[in-house]
């Protein structure tokens, strides 16, 4: 989530908790030693406004200290446009002011992002970005 001062998160998804699993990200260790978790979070960012994020947290050797999230956030209600931004948009952490992890927050910690990288889907509705920590 762009940098804030507040954070207020709505988990989305089975039990209203974000992971649809009882509150644990779902995830492990692939055959390649990468550890990876699946999560959805559902928040009003106050650079894109309301949004329900979908993505995976990746660590391991081919990441930085605290991992990679790659993931794609929609702006709700279905069929709103994104706050702040304009179709097509390349976006940085540079345009966005900073960048938390969602996956980090989710479990309780705070995943500040060294980059971040994002495009704005074409109708402005979503994006989709790769971020690491």
């Amino acid at each position: 989530m762009a940098l804030m001062v507040s954070l207020t998160i709505t988990l989305a998804g089975t039990n209203g908790n974000g992971f649809g699993n009882g509150g644990i990200p779902q995830g492990g260790t692939t055959g390649n030693g990468a550890k990876v978790w699946h999560y959805t979070a559902t928040y009003t960012d106050y650079f894109f406004g309301s949004v329900t994020c979908t993505g995976v947290h990746q660590e391991g050797k081919n990441f930085g200290k605290w991992g990679q999230d790659s993931f794609t956030c929609t702006a709700t209600p279905a069929g709103a446009a994104l706050s702040n931004v304009i179709p097509n948009q390349t976006l940085t952490i540079n345009n966005i002011g900073g960048w938390l992890s969602d996956y980090g927050t989710l479990i309780g910690q705070s995943y500040l992002a060294t980059a971040f990288n994002a495009v704005v889907s074409s109708d402005g509705t979503k994006y989709t970005a790769v971020a690491n920590y």
